[in-house]
């Protein structure tokens, strides 16, 4: 209960906060490359459409039935809103030994500098990586391209609903800057072994 509740503040904080997206070398947006804005777009107006439908026909059989509903329908607009504004607000960070995956409302991953075994242009397809449980895909679009592989020498384990966990041993993402996030991301990687070679 407790999680569900911090979900909705969380979207609720998202669908009315309004800040500058952060720009600096170790941000990376991932959105404006992507059909996304498009899709969503798509989803919301077949929602509103839907959900006018089927209130006039639900509210012949059962008002009650037909305002419950409409209230999950909107529910489900404002967290696709909320998620979208936090695609924009909330790009892929570098921050000291750590990378920060973030994807909308929807996951968010940190992995340690030093678990990165090798990161480069995205070689696997989509279609490799369909029964693959041990590699996660953070990209907005599944059925886009991605174009960063991460490789891990550290398994990352990814809570998944009802307690179930996974081992992740690669990671895709699709960013706007590949080339640009590669090298912040071996530049903060060599920068992060410098420091702990100097405290030894």
């Amino acid at each position: 209960m407790a999680s569900f509740l911090s979900k909705v503040m969380v979207m609720i904080y998202y669908l009315f906060v309004s800040w500058k997206p952060q720009e600096s070398n170790n941000a990376f947006t991932y959105h404006k490359n992507t059909s996304y804005k498009i899709f969503l777009g798509a989803i919301l107006f077949s929602s509103v459409l839907e959900c006018v439908g089927f209130f006039f026909l639900l509210h012949r059989w059962s008002p009650l039935i037909s305002w419950i509903h409409t209230i999950v329908v909107v529910i489900c607009i404002l967290f696709l809103i909320s998620d979208y504004k936090a695609v924009k607000l909330k790009p892929i960070t570098i921050n000291g030994k750590k990378l920060h995956l973030h994807l909308g409302l929807k996951m968010s991953e940190d992995i340690e500098l030093s678990s990165i075994k090798t990161i480069q242009n995205a070689q696997i397809s989509l279609e490799e990586t369909k029964n693959d449980k041990s590699i996660l895909k953070m990209m907005l679009i599944e059925l886009e391209d991605p174009n960063i592989e991460i490789h891990l020498n550290t398994p990352l384990t990814q809570k998944g609903l009802l307690g179930r966990n996974r081992e992740i041993s690669t990671v895709l993402l699709a960013v706007d800057e590949r080339d640009s996030f590669i090298r912040e991301v071996k530049k903060a990687q060599s920068q992060a072994n410098e420091t702990l070679a100097q405290n030894y």
